[in-house]
């Protein structure tokens, strides 16, 4: 194998130890706790919390009252939001209502004038066919009339004419 195919890789004893928390704590003069020094240390920190929690439960503390404030601001302009939606959702439903009270009354006043035309309408066929029956009835008597009045006309004039004929005939 030539030199140039073997790749080197640093070795893991060149690396630089990673410097121990305890160490560096020992060579500060830093000393381990006995169990006193730590329920002592436990105790003030119990104590610490404790004062902590009273301070921030404190009807005189300002942050507390600030918070509150704020907190009752939020909730009022919450209140305030939730009423103004309130009161578009009712207009809204008033226009709605509105709106479909004018299209019920639009498609009513639509349905009867429909009605009214229908009605309309078959009043001015029945007169228009009551006009054509009359009209065809005024044709047919007037054609019965020329023929029974042509038929009449020569009765008549036979009538004459052999009244006429019997009078000249006879010798009275």
């Amino acid at each position: 194998m030539s030199e140039a195919a073997v790749v080197h890789r640093p070795s893991r004893a060149t690396t630089p130890p990673i410097p121990s928390p305890q160490l560096e704590q020992s060579s500060l003069g830093y000393q381990r706790p006995d169990f006193r020094q730590r329920q002592i240390a436990a105790n003030k920190a119990k104590s610490d919390q404790l004062a902590k929690f009273k301070i921030s439960t404190s009807p005189d503390n300002p942050d507390l009252i600030e918070r509150r404030a704020a907190r009752q601001a939020i909730i009022e302009a919450r209140e305030i939001r939730i009423a103004q939606r309130e009161a578009a959702r009712i207009a809204r439903e008033k226009e709605a209502a509105e709106q479909a009270a004018l299209e019920a009354e639009r498609i009513a006043k639509t349905e009867r004038d429909a009605a009214e035309a229908a009605a309309r309408a078959i009043q001015e066929r029945a007169a228009h066919e009551a006009l054509l029956a009359a009209a065809e009835k005024s044709i047919r008597d007037t054609k019965r009339a020329a023929r029974k009045g042509g038929k009449k006309q020569r009765r008549e004039a036979w009538m004459k004419l052999t009244a006429n004929f019997e009078s000249s005939a006879s010798p009275n």
